[in-house]
């Protein structure tokens, strides 16, 4: 019986879990955001668990950011987010050996508006690789 409590009660907990975005920038960081899309606007918005349906959460988009603009967090209004507009380039589709880097495919969905400091993709110059955001520009989500 306390096998069976514990697993509805996993069940319960688990539909009320999601992924988080770190879109919680102070001023400096955002700002840093800024001036990284303008040096480089080419980005890849990639979530492998987001709560999206359909191609979302199953491919990686190729954008262009055409703007970038520093505005209050929508759920934290001490700190910033970075909201973008961008073309879309293309897709890569994620497979289970990673993302398909072969073909870029036409996007069909549309992606992300924000900057997610987790999400996001961008050159690494250290690397010389796509990097999570939070690798590019100096950010810790538990330093805030």
């Amino acid at each position: 019986m306390k096998k069976l409590i514990f697993f509805f009660c996993m069940l319960l907990v688990s539909k009320f879990t999601f992924a988080d975005a770190w879109d919680n920038l102070t001023l400096e960081q955002a700002q840093a955001v800024v001036a990284e899309l303008e040096t480089n606007p080419y980005i890849f918005d990639y979530c492998d668990c987001c709560d999206r349906k359909g191609e979302y959460a199953s491919n990686a988009y190729f954008l262009k950011v055409v703007l970038a603009e520093i505005v209050p967090c929508e759920w934290d209004n001490t700190y910033y987010s970075v909201k973008i507009t961008a073309d879309v380039i293309g897709r890569l589709k994620r497979t289970k050996s990673g993302l398909k880097l072969n073909k870029l495919l036409k996007a069909v969905d549309d992606p992300s508006k924000m900057v997610f400091m987790n999400y996001t993709w961008a050159y690494n110059k250290t690397t010389k690789m796509a990097s999570p955001f939070y690798d590019v520009v100096a950010y810790d989500i538990y330093r805030i």
